[in-house]
């Protein structure tokens, strides 16, 4: 399977419509959803863009996408492809604010083994970044181009994005009272954990370009699975807030109604060691 080639005819296919609603915005009907996350047109309309596309490379495709709760697990099946068409929804019904993008992994055996972040706005000048991965192979990629992680520079600040109004965690307070800087507003989960796993700064000025910890109670799967393969191929270790290891995901967790772990810390595994003990 040329999973590259399924990434890249998936953003050019998607490009036009994220420019479409994003120009007519304030027309944009906007609900709101049982977890007060929101749903427009928009999300629909690409997410079926999205399988289509996958379709017509893997006609045995499994999914799990997170709007209309499509969803298809055959265990004959090789691949399970989980969507988010628009991770970062309410970032992407504000006109001035950029953080939001199409997140696609793929799962074998309940492990990432490739995904893309395609962000249409991220870039310099508004101008859209995608990024791949191919575990197999051990390589990533942003806008076609081989990204050498081993040269990526440790950062002073973590993602421990949480509900507003809610109450920071102790591990935020430990990493803030440790000189750790901290991005606790919410916007797209899998854009943080894109960051967490390499530094985007050169190719976009939005926000902070790296992260050295990801942290954050209930994540759903399909903003988790993309950046979770960035972050198994630079040498991340993705644990529950005991230190368990969260994959491989069984086959029942992702047949579950929304699939949602309890907990999810992403660093390297000394980091992890550290911060587990103010749980």
């Amino acid at each position: 399977m040329n999973f590259i080639k399924v990434f890249n005819e998936i953003a050019k296919r998607t490009l036009p419509l994220y420019q479409k609603y994003r120009n007519d915005i304030k027309s944009l009907n906007i609900e709101v959803k049982n977890d007060k996350t929101l749903l427009t047109q928009a999300d629909t309309e690409i997410q079926k863009i999205v399988i289509d596309t996958i379709l017509k490379h893997d006609c045995n495709a499994n999914f799990v996408a997170e709007e209309e709760e499509i969803k298809r697990l055959d265990p004959n099946n090789m691949y399970t492809w989980v969507v988010d068409p628009i991770d970062g929804t309410r970032p992407f019904t504000e006109i001035y604010n950029y953080e939001y993008c199409c997140a696609v992994g793929v799962l074998e055996k309940g492990m990432p083994i490739a995904a893309m972040i395609f962000m249409p706005e991220m870039g310099n000048d508004r101008t859209p970044i995608l990024a791949t991965a191919l575990f197999e192979t051990s390589r990533i990629f942003v806008n076609g181009t081989q990204y050498d992680y081993r040269k990526c520079k440790e950062s002073n600040f973590a993602s421990t994005t949480r509900e507003s109004g809610s109450s920071s965690s102790k591990i935020e307070d430990y990493l803030v009272n440790s000189g750790v800087k901290i991005k606790n507003r919410t916007t797209s989960q899998s854009i943080d954990l894109l960051r967490t796993a390499i530094d985007i700064s050169p190719y976009s000025d939005i926000g902070e370009g790296h992260f050295r910890l990801f942290y954050r109670q209930n994540q759903k799967v399909w903003d988790g699975v993309p950046g979770m393969c960035f972050n198994r191929i630079v040498g991340k270790a993705i644990v529950d807030f005991d230190g368990n290891n969260i994959l491989p995901f069984s086959d029942s967790f992702l047949e579950s109604v929304e699939p949602t772990t309890s907990s999810v810390i992403v660093a390297f595994p000394k980091d992890i060691d550290t911060v587990i003990r103010y749980k």
